[in-house]
């Protein structure tokens, strides 16, 4: 079979029949540095607190905190009097759930609370282990990802599916004799864990999960070897694999799953995700922030700019529509910058033919490409 390969490169649009519009959201206009746009309402996250602009109620002590991946409901750990405290709260701040976790570490860096859409919130209790609650603050089950490598591992990391239905729970690096490797493990419900993914020489240097649940991609890296996309399914059976000259920075699925995108730095690649055939192609002059392809339109979507130091703002912005069918450009600058956070996840969400709103940073931006 003879393997079609689309290749793009990132210039000037010269003609009139590609546009791509941008504005931001009336919402999120003013926002400075430390107010994001969620849903209809802003919140402003700020030295260990949290506050609603809506009603100004405000919560303090906050250890950490978290984002549902609709962008609806906000998950926060608290410090109180009594222990940690559990939170669950929508854009209004209103309490949607409340209560007491397990005793944790206060001072332990791996914190984490991460809300599902189905109001099941699960909770990173140390570097390994992991808990997850239902909406009335009962323990479904719990599990770890840890490895027990007596030359030490790196702290886990948890990709999921909106409703939570696929939990994976990940070490990124385990010290091994001769390199590092790596494991991703699915949290079970019934207390367990299973290997979908194991390596003695690979480190995992990126992992998401379709909307669906239904597959897992990991890009692994080897010194000395091209990085890889590891397509997996649910249950760890292995569907596909990528190799790539690019040093790959993430992967994600199309919203039917049947493409997966990598990128690099500066590249953005489309695969078809069973039979690995590449779909298209561009490069950019900029560093990437974010690239997604949609197969609705068969369009890449992404945006450039340069990270200041330090930070999680960017500056020099751009927005880029690749259309893979005709082979068509259009791009558009964005003034001023954007504040994101680690908590927070940046992505695209399509809203229509040719039209996609970017959340996650303090200004929600809309996107309307037209070839």
């Amino acid at each position: 079979m003879v393997k079609k390969l689309c290749f793009f490169l990132l210039l000037p649009v010269l003609g009139y029949s590609q546009s791509l519009n941008i504005s931001v959201a009336d919402q999120t206009a003013g926002n400075q540095y430390a107010t994001f746009g969620f849903d209809q309402q802003n919140v402003t996250i700020s030295g260990g607190g949290i506050s609603f602009p809506v009603n100004g109620r405000q919560f303090g002590n906050v250890l950490t905190f978290g984002v549902t991946p609709g962008y609806r409901a906000v998950g926060i750990l608290q410090n109180s009097m009594d222990g940690a405290k559990s939170l669950l709260l929508n854009t209004a701040a209103d309490t949607l759930a409340a209560y007491s976790t397990i005793s944790l570490n206060y001072s332990d860096p791996s914190l984490g609370i991460y809300p599902f859409d189905s109001g099941e919130v699960l909770l990173r209790n140390n570097i390994a282990n992991f808990t997850l609650y239902n909406s009335m603050g009962a323990i479904i089950t719990s599990g770890s990802s840890g490895s027990q490598s007596e030359r030490g591992e790196s702290i886990s990391e948890v990709a999921f599916d909106p409703l939570g239905k696929t939990i994976v729970m990940y070490t990124p690096k385990i010290k091994q004799e001769n390199g590092v490797g790596s494991q991703a493990v699915i949290l079970s419900d019934d207390n367990a864990t299973n290997n979908i993914f194991y390596s003695g020489d690979r480190s995992i240097k990126h992992l998401s999960i379709a909307d669906n649940g239904q597959f897992v991609v990991l890009v692994t890296e080897e010194e000395g070897t091209d990085d890889a996309a590891v397509i997996l399914d649910r249950y760890g059976n292995e569907l596909n694999s990528i190799s790539s000259e690019e040093e790959l920075d993430g992967a994600y699925f199309a919203g039917d799953n049947e493409e997966v995108l990598l990128h690099s730095r500066r590249r953005a690649l489309v695969y078809s995700t069973l039979q690995g055939e590449r779909l298209g192609s561009t490069s950019f002059r900029s560093p990437l922030v974010l690239a997604q392809y949609f197969s609705e339109d068969q369009t890449i979507i992404g945006v450039t700019g340069n990270k200041v130091e330090n930070t999680d703002i960017y500056r020099d912005l751009e927005f880029h529509a690749v259309n893979l069918d005709k082979r068509e450009i259009a791009r558009t600058e964005l003034d001023g910058a954007l504040a994101t956070d680690p908590n927070i996840d940046l992505k695209f969400l399509r809203e229509g033919r040719g039209q996609y709103r970017l959340m996650g940073s303090n200004k929600i931006i809309n996107l309307r490409a037209s070839f």
